[in-house]
């Protein structure tokens, strides 16, 4: 998708009413890290990229997203935290010979790692998190970004990242991974398709296939129409401290571009390297079932793992009971869980903002504002989680957004990992 260098003629939402009414219908919209405008809203301009080592591009980026953020808490100093790009070293401090760059999803953050960060690092690793240009700072800003200027920051940062573990460690065999939360993923999976040196993958609720066709129809409609929704109408005013709650048409159509290369990717050649795929079986935004029918063909290193969140013998089924996936239930009644969500994988039951006794709750699956209402002001005991749209739910429910077999997933990754 390029980078329209003449004026984009705007059609209202209202005259667009056929086309926007369809893709207001998709839960990819809030799901998918959240899509979705105002024919005045300002082209923004893509933050700073080009830099020559992580150093750099950290502070250049910290700069850019302090002078543009729309901060929406009181502590601007933590939210500038959240969203800019972060290092994360070993315990001792000392920098072993693998490391791995990790790639949040549509309108995240950062942030999203904060759970896998620790892990990997404690465990010895490297760690690094990107920006994805457009992200981190208000919805707006990802009018201009295409799925270009995200493959960027990847290229750049992995090469970085590799050039500095060849650099303390000389003559030393190093590795560098790739990790990816949903659209990251696919960025994940096309880079390292087309760069041998890229060790491995570590995927969470990979976008490759989504459930709904009718994302297609954002590069229809990009070169029209900027916004289904304003900001300032959407749900929570458009942004979290952590991810935006909506992003334009256009940044829509950069995922599909995504999609559609990471796919292109697979089909081209499979995977032969070491990789980590974790989905959950009701995940409303991903077509899971499509990726694990297709995962022994696609993926088909020895020590890769598929951790599937959902039934046995759907996986068995799907898989051709392929001895590589890891099946855990994903129905948890003791817990009042029904079912994992899409961004659910990420998180510990400990994440002070997502986990068991989080402060953010996501509430309103469907229910009216006073369930909402409901869902915040009660205790955490009293809460029946699922994913989006899971019609088991029952009682006052909020999506689940920490996964309860966390422990159980970490072991599982760094077994891979560390070979």
């Amino acid at each position: 998708m390029k980078r329209m260098s003449s004026p984009r003629f705007l059609l209202s939402r209202r005259r667009l009413l056929g086309g926007a009414a369809v893709l207001a219908a998709l839960p990819l919209t809030v799901s998918l890290a959240s899509c979705a405008t105002s024919p005045k809203a300002e082209i923004a301009g893509v933050q700073p990229l080009g830099q020559t080592s992580f150093a750099a591009y950290a502070t250049e980026t910290r700069a850019w997203v302090n002078a543009r953020r729309k901060f929406v808490s009181d502590d601007t100093a933590a939210e500038l935290r959240w969203n800019t790009p972060s290092e994360t070293l070993p315990a001792s401090g000392a920098v072993g010979t693998r490391g791995i760059l990790l790639i949040h999803g549509l309108g995240d953050s950062p942030w999203s790692f904060v759970d896998q960060a620790r892990t990997y690092a404690n465990a010895g690793w490297l760690v690094r998190t990107v920006l994805l240009p457009g992200c981190g700072t208000r919805p707006e800003d990802m009018l201009e970004p295409t799925a270009d200027d995200w493959r960027r920051v990847v290229r750049e940062q992995a090469e970085i990242l590799d050039r500095d573990l060849k650099t303390l460690h000389q003559g030393e065999k190093t590795e560098v991974w790739l990790g990816g939360f949903s659209t990251g993923c696919n960025l994940a999976i096309e880079f390292a398709s087309r760069h041998e040196w890229i060790s491995g993958l570590v995927l969470f609720s990979p976008a490759v296939e989504v459930r709904t066709h009718l994302a297609f129809m954002a590069p229809i409609l990009a070169p029209f129409i900027n916004w289904l929704r304003e900001p300032e109408d959407s749900m929570m005013g458009g942004q979290t401290p952590f991810r935006y709650t909506i992003v334009p048409v256009q940044a829509l159509a950069a995922f599909v571009d995504t999609m559609r290369s990471a796919e292109e990717a697979l089909l081209r050649k499979p995977f032969e390297r070491p990789a980590v795929i974790m989905m959950s079986e009701h995940d409303s935004v991903v077509n899971t079932q499509a990726l694990l029918e297709t995962f022994p063909k696609r993926f088909t290193n020895p020590r890769t793992r598929f951790l599937w969140y959902g039934d046995q013998s759907t996986a068995s089924e799907l898989s051709g009971n392929d001895p590589r996936v890891v099946v855990r239930t994903d129905y948890l009644p003791d817990e009042n869980i029904t079912s994992f969500s899409h961004m659910g994988l990420l998180y510990s039951p400990g994440n002070p903002q997502y986990g068991k006794e989080g402060l953010n709750r996501l509430c309103r699956l469907g229910e009216d504002r006073t369930s909402t209402t409901t869902c915040r002001g009660i205790p955490e005991k009293d809460i029946h989680y699922g994913a989006w749209g899971d019609k088991k739910r029952t009682g006052v429910t909020a999506r689940l957004t920490f996964n309860p077999w966390f422990t159980e997933q970490e072991k599982e990754i760094l077994s891979v990992m560390n070979g």
